[in-house]
């Protein structure tokens, strides 16, 4: 019965697609902020982003997960129920059933529960703490989840150097915070079994403050297995409860088996319960004390596990993975502590809450510091995905077979192909680079010692930065700007940031309008010239 309604609901779902209805739900997720796509020679329009779950469409009541994207004037949070009208499109995400486009005013029908307010509550004023440095940003991440402080360009460095994990709240936040909660209690209640139930009763209302996403559900039920299981007396032992976790996961919400970041976290945790004790004990004699160790072998182990499903995901390999994860593991655990207290007693008492803040903070810098020295680090690229595949599969086998020196030697050729093939482009002599921009331009002419004018920046962030780190560019004595369409200045900031600017030139030509004012707020403080003809 219940599958022949999900059928006749999604039929008249599909029936409406392409046209304008209305729509009442509960908005399931937090909103978003998208920054907007760049389509033709304009930039669209910022939009808030979330998932909403459809109580009525058009009077009819239907009940479906959608995608639903709304301006950013629009004020929303996680709970509240509204109606709103959109346009139905058909959408290649998996888990809803459709994407709506709105446009016009939201109607909120009701707001969101007492829970969901005091967690909105403690996470605004979390955020509220920040100073606007990196790593202030960072710490709302990295404790409670909360991105919205963080740029897209910082994100994409972090990915790059294997620290995404960090930009927001992960698995090994949640243990990290179960483990404290353990330790803490001790001191005011002396039975382990009552212990355990307050860390459990806590650790449900930790999931509504950090939002329940993939890692954090996984590690929510993993770390509940393992609970239970010490309240019964029984051996706590990882895989099982990994397995368990996978397994309820799975059949509460089947669509997170085809999540990537859900994949990830468990392979990073099967990697650390079967691969990190094999390392271990191999070092244990030369590698001491046992926490080094451990910062080796954890996530040494996790990475080559995630290995397969990265390649998948990006064709390539960051030679920064491993050694960034290694240089920053001491501060993560101190920073989520340090920072889950701040979170809870800044609401009752600001000051102290600001103190914890600042101090994790302060860690947290140490983590954007690496994150900027591991950035040039390159990357192992494959251009076929089966021989990559294959490749970490051998080592994978060689490591658990004990075939260190085969291991070895198929590790040589890899970096060896990352060296070769970072040294070999562009080459000494090289003097003009168009850089892959998708559409507009991003031209780049070289004036030695590091140093070069760059006509145009083309639409994204990410490739334009990209392209100058790669060819060493650290200083652009001049910048043209030839106009101002999205697809040739859209990515403007990531080329001013870290770099050296001269003089910029522009076009004598202010349009579109709206870009023109955007461009020239972000040029503040440079040295600006409008160009005519002859000139």
């Amino acid at each position: 019965m219940w599958i022949k309604q999900v059928t006749l609901e999604n039929s008249y779902l599909v029936s409406n697609f392409n046209t304008t209805v209305s729509i009442e739900g509960v908005i399931r997720t937090d909103p978003v902020l998208k920054s907007g796509k760049i389509s033709g020679s304009n930039r669209l329009n910022d939009e808030f982003s979330m998932l909403l779950k459809t109580t009525k469409i058009n009077e009819m009541k239907l009940n479906l997960p959608i995608r639903v994207k709304l301006p950013s004037t629009v004020n929303l949070m996680i709970d509240q129920k509204i109606k709103f009208t959109a346009r139905i499109i058909e959408t290649r995400e998996r888990k809803v059933a459709a994407l709506a486009i709105a446009n016009n005013p939201v109607s909120i029908l009701s707001p969101s529960r007492n829970l969901f307010n005091s967690t909105e509550k403690i996470r605004s004023d979390f955020r509220d703490l920040s100073n606007g440095s990196k790593s202030s940003q960072l710490v709302p991440g990295l404790v409670l989840g909360d991105t919205s402080l963080q740029s897209e360009e910082f994100q994409e460095q972090m990915r790059k150097v294997g620290l995404s994990h960090l930009t927001a709240v992960s698995g090994a936040n949640f243990v990290l915070v179960a483990s404290f909660l353990l330790w803490f209690l001790q001191f005011f209640v002396k039975r382990l079994r009552n212990r355990i139930i307050l860390v459990l009763i806590i650790l449900f209302l930790f999931i509504f403050l950090v939002r329940p996403t993939p890692s954090v559900l996984r590690a929510a039920v993993m770390t509940l297995v393992i609970l239970l299981a010490r309240i019964r007396g029984e051996r706590s032992l990882g895989v099982p409860s990994l397995g368990a976790a996978i397994t309820m996961l799975i059949l509460l919400d089947p669509f997170q088996a085809i999540d990537p970041g859900f994949a990830l976290s468990v392979l990073a945790t099967a990697g650390i319960l079967f691969l990190s004790p094999r390392f271990e004990q191999r070092f244990e004699l030369s590698l001491k004390p046992k926490f080094l160790l451990q910062a080796v072998s954890i996530p040494i182990s996790a990475t080559l596990f995630c290995l397969p499903v990265i390649i998948l995901l990006s064709n390539e390999i960051s030679s920064a993975t491993v050694p960034s994860n290694i240089l920053v593991a001491s501060v993560i655990a101190p920073i989520t502590v340090l920072g889950f207290l701040s979170a809870i007693i800044t609401p009752l008492i600001s000051d102290i809450g600001q103190v914890l803040f600042n101090i994790a903070s302060f860690l947290a810098n140490y983590i954007v510091f690496t994150s900027d020295l591991m950035a040039n680090f390159p990357s192992l690229y494959f251009s076929n995905t089966k021989v990559a595949l294959l490749s970490i599969f051998l080592l994978l086998v060689m490591i658990f077979a004990d075939r260190r020196k085969l291991a070895s030697l198929l590790l040589v050729i890899m970096i060896t192909q990352v060296v070769v093939t970072t040294s070999s482009w562009p080459g000494k002599g090289w003097q003009i680079v168009n850089c892959d921009v998708g559409q507009g331009d991003g031209l780049v002419i070289n004036l030695g010692k590091k140093s070069a004018i760059v006509i145009d920046t083309g639409p994204d962030s990410k490739t334009i930065d990209q392209c100058l780190k790669s060819l060493k560019i650290r200083e652009i004595p001049l910048l043209i700007l030839t106009h101002f369409h999205a697809d040739h200045v859209g990515a403007i900031s990531a080329v001013l940031e870290n770099r050296v600017i001269g003089e910029v030139w522009i076009s004598n030509l202010y349009e579109p309008e709206a870009a023109y004012e955007v461009v020239m707020k972000q040029l503040s403080g440079k040295t600006v010239k409008s160009v005519f003809a002859g000139d």
